[in-house]
């Protein structure tokens, strides 16, 4: 009785991995030093301009250091990512 039921279990996992990845079309990609101080270059000039306020960034800062760091790095960055990475520079300062 518990081979069956170990043989379910497994099935039942191999069928969550499998369908996890289907439709992730989404393009992942690792921060490296260049790109991180390309990023606070950018974001230090996008705070002179004003795109920042007391609130945080305002979405043009991240849209334009999305557009500056795609074409840099020849990627394809989205505010989010820009967003996400500013995220974790938060809770690494505090």
């Amino acid at each position: 009785m518990t081979e069956k039921v170990n043989k379910i279990k497994q099935r039942r996992r191999k069928d969550k991995q499998n369908n996890d990845t289907e439709g992730d079309d989404k393009a992942y990609f690792r921060w490296n030093i260049q790109m991180e101080r390309s990023l606070a270059d950018i974001l230090r000039e996008e705070r002179q301009i004003g795109h920042k306020g007391d609130g945080g960034w305002k979405a043009v800062a991240y849209n334009t250091a999305a557009t500056i760091l795609s074409a840099q790095f020849d990627i394809e960055v989205s505010a989010d990512n820009i967003r996400n990475r500013v995220k974790t520079w938060k809770r690494f300062m505090v």
